[in-house]
């Protein structure tokens, strides 16, 4: 039986799970041989395991068995690195709390000499002793007694450290041994060599606990969009993968493998159930959420920075390049290799590789709905020039350098556009009010209609001509005998949809005002009260 030494040489990384290949190789002669591939994580899936060879050496592959390994140790990897460095502390720990034991003593015994020098008188007395001479063995007791207590404080400091530092390797191994716990999986390659020579194996299993989502850098600048397409990569196997070759893809391996079945649909008559008695309850208020104009994004950023030119005796400094993804398409799915070798710890630490960078040219407009808010909220769109996909991801967004915000960047295809929001301009001026709230004294008796009028004014300080969307919205009503009629504006609206909502697409030069004025009337009978009026 040969053991084969492997490492991780490739991880296709799908949205729930991914697909490891290890590789290794070995000598073998003729004949039948066994070759074992040890350490193997415990989650991997066992149907999933695969086995292959190529060499120049001629080889079939009999079978795969996976075998399940109980460890008495700490099994080889960073657990044991762990605790031999845990216990290499520890030990130095000791140290220092056997010094201490030795400098109290010292303490103890320069304190019974100390107390001795007491009988001074009777020594002076006597002639044996001097006061120069008693002076002397009282300052060198005291310069003894002080070092032994600056060394046992220096010993208290060391060890403080030590107990710090063990105490946090104690938690990163209980982290470990909870992803790595004392059992593995080996796989047992079955062979038949009818020609000796070099074999490189390849192993390959699905592991779950791994995912990957797409997250972007979007950075504005005076005249263009930029736009750092990143993967991040989230796995907590156990398992380091140092060096590895990095595939993204887009589609899980058990997706599309079943069509779904349809039940049975059933209709039925409406039972209404009897209303409980109403309970009061106390009115909770809540934070006013950002407005939602129904497009990707809610924040937005970028900035450039003009770097001095360098004198003639300086370097030309130039700019980093960006290490990108290759692309490529099978069916529905799209997978990104990554050109760069990289490192992902098997803790969960997330790990972020560059898909791709995009320079697009962006467009500027302004979007207000005053209802909710009397403020322009900037619109930054660019179409997507490249072939890439942009997934639905979340969006990191500069301007000039400084973090705004982020945004909820949506599917975004090839050709179609960009749209981001980069927050309010204060140079667009917003201004939504009543003018007219009249009631309608000609209809019968028993109807009420009550006719209104409002007026959006809109100012321009940006330095340069604006497009301005703007959005607004009258009463939709929910029971047959109350209609809303709207009666026109000026200027006439660009839109208005099913659920009242209406919008104008206003063009504004530089320092020039603008007014929109709508009306709309709402009938209903005398004797019904309705909520939600103006």
């Amino acid at each position: 039986m040969y053991e084969i030494e492997t490492t991780v040489k490739e991880v296709t990384v799908y949205v729930d799970r991914a697909r490891i290949c290890r590789k290794g190789c070995v000598s073998l002669a003729v004949g039948s041989h066994y070759l074992t591939i040890t350490g193997l994580p415990v989650t991997l899936l066992p149907d999933s395991v695969r086995a292959k060879a190529v060499g120049t050496a001629r080889a079939r592959i009999l079978g795969v068995d996976l075998r399940r390994v109980f460890f008495k140790d700490v099994p080889p990897g960073k657990a044991k690195e762990l605790t031999d460095l845990i216990r290499q502390l520890e030990d130095k720990e000791q140290v220092l709390v056997d010094n201490s034991e030795s400098l109290n003593g010292q303490v103890k015994h320069i304190d019974g000499v100390a107390d001795s020098a007491k009988t001074y008188a009777v020594s002076l007395a006597k002639g044996s002793a001097t006061p120069e001479s008693h002076g002397k063995i009282i300052d060198f007791l005291t310069e003894k007694r002080m070092a032994a207590q600056a060394k046992l404080r220096q010993n208290e400091i060391e060890r403080r450290e030590l107990s710090r530092e063990i105490e946090k390797l104690k938690n990163e191994l209980k982290q470990v041994q909870d992803l790595k716990p004392a059992q593995r999986y080996s796989a047992v390659i079955e062979t038949d060599v009818t020609g000796e020579g070099e074999l490189e194996i390849e192993l390959l299993y699905t592991m779950p606990g791994v995912t990957w989502k797409p997250i972007y850098d979007i950075r504005l600048w005076d005249e263009k969009m930029e736009i750092h397409y990143l993967g991040q990569v989230n796995q907590k196997t156990g398992e380091d993968w140092d060096d590895v070759k990095l595939v993204l893809s887009t589609v899980p391996p058990a997706s599309g493998m079943q069509v779904p079945e349809l039940d049975p649909w059933y209709i039925s008559p409406l039972v209404i159930p009897v209303a409980a008695p109403p309970i009061k309850r106390r009115a909770q208020a809540a934070a006013r959420p950002a407005p939602s104009y129904g497009e990707a994004g809610d924040g937005m950023a970028g900035a450039a920075m003009m770097a001095e030119a360098p004198e003639e005796a300086e370097p030309e400094i130039e700019e980093a390049l960006y290490a990108t993804a290759a692309v490529e398409r099978s069916g529905a799915s799209v997978t990104y290799t990554l050109g760069n070798k990289v490192y992902i710890p098997g803790g969960g630490s997330p790990h972020k590789a560059m898909i791709a960078h995009l320079e697009l040219t962006p467009g500027t407009d302004f979007v207000t709905a005053p209802r909710k808010e009397c403020s322009a909220y900037r619109r930054v769109k660019a179409v997507n020039n490249s072939e890439l996909m942009l997934l639905p991801g979340l969006a990191q967004v500069f301007e000039n350098e400084d973090y705004i915000g982020n945004a909820s960047l949506k599917l975004v295809a090839p050709g179609a556009k960009v749209k981001i929001y980069a927050g309010t301009d204060e140079r667009i001026r917003v201004e939504r009010k009543l003018v007219s709230r009249e009631v309608d004294k000609k209809l019968l008796a028993d109807k009420r209609r009550i006719n209104y009028a409002y007026e959006i004014k809109l100012e321009n300080h940006t330095g340069k001509e604006q497009r301005i969307f703007v959005r607004d919205q009258v009463p939709l009503p929910r029971h047959e005998d109350i209609k809303v009629k709207f009666e026109g504006a000026r200027p006439k609206v660009a839109e208005k949809d099913g659920m009242n909502r209406i919008k104008w697409e206003i063009t504004l030069p530089d320092k020039e005002k603008k007014s929109i004025v709508y009306e709309f009337s709402i009938e209903y009978p005398r004797n019904m009260q309705v909520v939600g009026l103006p």
